[in-house]
């Protein structure tokens, strides 16, 4: 794509350095110029080829990268919760078992006592909890 491509004035000289009569020297510098439209032609459209070739390279490359960068973030969130998870087991027994020692106890009930004040305080803990 580099060539320089002749003038008007060079073809016509190039026609006479051939020996090709004044007449005929219209139609040889037209045969040449369509020549070498079409090779600029071909040349403009192996270079789009290789433009859309080298796009459609980079847009594979750049959907591959964001394809890896979303499995690492899965990755990571992954392991983010299986650590979260991890912290959070130790403490639920901890809890339960603070949860229990805080806990009003329920009361018991003892022969002869009276049993509507065994019931209201009965009720009374029951509600607490």
């Amino acid at each position: 794509m580099s060539e320089r491509f002749p003038s008007v004035a060079e073809l016509r000289g190039e026609a006479e350095k051939l020996g090709i009569p004044i007449d005929r020297q219209v139609e040889f510098i037209s045969q040449q110029q369509n020549i070498y439209r079409d090779e600029r032609a071909k040349d403009r459209d192996a270079a789009r080829e290789q433009a859309q070739a080298q796009a459609a390279h980079e847009q594979a490359q750049a959907a591959q990268a964001q394809a890896a960068q979303e499995q690492a973030r899965l990755d990571h969130e992954y392991r983010m919760a299986a650590l979260q998870q991890q912290q959070q087991q130790p403490q639920q027994p901890q809890r339960a078992l603070a949860d229990a020692l805080n806990r009003p106890k329920l009361p018991n009930y003892r022969e002869g006592e009276d049993m509507s004040a065994y019931l209201t305080r009965f009720e009374r803990v029951a509600q607490l909890l």
